[in-house]
């Protein structure tokens, strides 16, 4: 398939493997630190993180949690989340640290991995 540049299928987005989606989750989780080291301005994240006007489920870069999403309306707010075509998933959860990358799961199914994923790290 041809792709124009810096997408993988449609234009956009990210085509790696699930460490490098989670290493970048983790970036994003930690607003731009990796390390001690600034690799990104957190002026930056904060941008991209901020829900918009028109539509509180999206971000200048990454979707949220919201009743209005047809992805992830339970998750928690303070969360926000990358989706990508077959069920792709990196949700990221700063306050926890907490990074999830799931593949190939169900749009479906993707709140209830989200919520068992949040209990578990709330009951450990």
């Amino acid at each position: 398939v041809e792709s124009v540049s810096g997408g993988s299928h449609w234009g956009g987005g990210m085509r790696t493997d699930s460490f490098a989606h989670a290493r970048f989750g983790l970036l994003a989780a930690r607003g731009g630190d990796w390390g001690g080291t600034r690799v990104v301005s957190r002026a930056w994240f904060d941008a991209t993180t901020a829900p918009v006007a028109i539509a509180p489920w999206y971000a200048g870069m990454w979707w949220r949690p919201h009743a209005d999403n047809p992805v992830l309306r339970k998750a928690p707010a303070a969360g926000f989340f990358a989706l990508g075509s077959g069920g792709n998933l990196v949700w990221v959860h700063p306050a926890r640290d907490l990074v999830l990358v799931a593949r190939w799961v169900a749009f479906e199914q993707l709140d209830a991995l989200v919520a068992q994923v949040e209990d578990a790290v709330t009951d450990a």
